[in-house]
């Protein structure tokens, strides 16, 4: 893409606006305007307008975007408004907030009827042979390049239920557990796909089957009631970067990022809005992987140190959310809800700084986003073979070494969380990306 923005009107100021701001869509543009049919005034730091012939006569620029919900009626009324007012159909886009693209009027006509046709991929997430965690994510981001691959318009999840015959490694959770699980994280998960618009829940395995009879496009494209395929899971990640395909799929919704705007509008103290984020593993399961509070601690009382602008929002580990607040300094908050609710998670994600914690289930989601900024640490355990250096190399990631997918400011530090190797590896992302204002101390 050529490094020269393109002048933009953009037209529809709310939700979906909001979201081509925060999630870098907009970022090839220069937005010299942004109009509307019911609002004028200030927003989001823009002064919008209402339309008219006189204005876009004489303003100078190279496209309008359609900020807008992605219905046709409303997309047909606002570009028939503005050819009527003289502006070249060639210039108007539609900004796709679900699917983060920018498409002429034809092609996204074409793009919504193709989602009523025959597009669809249908994704089976098997619970006799996959886990009630943050598995989920893999196995979605590795579906939806399958589905680009393949040339498909969206995808819908299929969840099917266990029966005696499972073989997944959940863990040795409860039943009560699984169901909760499966409820919270697996089904949650499928909204954070912008391609995924639809998701069903097959509790026996005859209604799986009766589903499978009817439909057409599967992934696992081998995949068999009887003997469900297991999913490897960064190899595939690979594979697909190979093939051209990015395997960062995740996005938050433009709701979600409304609410936890508004969080940060009216939790966080003034002068301290820029927040790191802290995902903390607490867990009972494997706990030599959890984190090390005090050495946290230590890090967020020099972090208060040498950068009293920035707060630190902390996303406790759920069976722990509302246990004693762990830690004592005084930049530190809590955001329990994102504990539960993972589209609100994925947002507050997307909004930081830097996204920071130990190598656990939900910092998948920020490494599979192309927006969250992240350091994960404390990635080898040896004492449990799925954070073992043997299970890395086996598959296919550099002990040592970033993700091949990642961008500079998406960093693995292999360290253990000790207050100095934090230290170390925020001073390392800081240099990429500074903060936006001088710390008060040196480092």
């Amino acid at each position: 893409m050529s490094s020269i923005k393109q002048d933009a009107l953009v037209f529809g100021a709310g939700v979906v606006f909001e979201k081509f701001i925060q999630s870098g869509d907009a970022k090839p543009y220069d937005i010299v305007a942004v109009l509307d049919n019911n609002k004028s005034g200030d927003f989001l730091g823009f002064d919008v307008k209402k339309p008219s012939e006189d204005f876009l006569r004489d303003t100078e620029f190279d496209l309008v975007i359609l900020t807008l919900w992605d219905k046709p009626e409303v997309i047909e009324a606002v570009s028939s408004q503005l050819i009527s007012m003289g502006v070249d159909a060639a210039k108007i886009k539609v900004y796709s907030y679900d699917r983060h693209v920018m498409c002429g009027l034809s092609e996204h006509k074409n793009m919504l009827e193709d989602i009523q046709a025959d597009k669809i991929l249908y994704a089976y997430y098997d619970l006799n042979r996959s886990s009630e965690t943050y598995d989920v994510t893999s196995f979605l981001a590795t579906a939806d390049c399958y589905r680009e691959q393949q040339g498909l318009t969206h995808l819908h999840m299929v969840i099917v239920a266990r029966d005696n015959q499972w073989q997944a490694q959940a863990y040795c959770l409860d039943e009560e557990e699984r169901l909760w699980r499966a409820e919270n994280i697996v089904k949650q998960a499928c909204a954070l796909i912008p391609a995924c618009k639809g998701m069903t829940y097959c509790t026996s395995r005859d209604q799986a089957q009766m589903y499978l009879d009817n439909t057409s496009q599967v992934f696992p494209p081998d995949y068999r009631l009887d003997n469900p395929p297991p999913i490897t899971v960064h190899k595939d990640f690979y594979y697909w970067l190979d093939q051209g395909f990015d395997p960062r799929r995740f996005h938050s919704t433009p709701k979600a990022s409304h609410y936890i705007q508004q969080w940060v509008d009216h939790q966080l103290p003034d002068g301290k809005k820029q927040f790191v984020t802290v995902t903390l593993r607490e867990s009972t399961l494997q706990p030599k992987r959890n984190s090390v509070i005090a050495e946290w601690d230590g890090f967020f009382q020099w972090l208060s140190q040498q950068h009293p602008q920035l707060s630190v929002v902390i996303i406790r580990d759920t069976e722990r959310v509302f246990k004693k607040a762990p830690f004592t300094a005084s930049n530190v908050f809590y955001m329990p809800t994102a504990s539960f609710h993972m589209d609100l998670r994925m947002a507050l994600y997307e909004m930081a700084y830097v996204n920071m914690g130990c190598s656990n289930g939900p910092k998948q989601l920020c490494h599979l986003s192309k927006t969250a900024s992240y350091i994960t640490t404390k990635m080898i355990v040896e004492d449990y073979q799925g954070s073992s250096s043997e299970r890395f190399i086996d598959r296919n990631i550099t002990i040592g070494e970033d993700f091949r997918f990642a961008d500079d400011n998406q960093m693995i530090d292999w360290n253990p969380d000790s207050k100095d190797c934090l230290i170390k590896s925020f001073l390392r992302f800081e240099a990429v990306r500074p903060l936006l204002s001088t710390p008060v101390l040196s480092a």
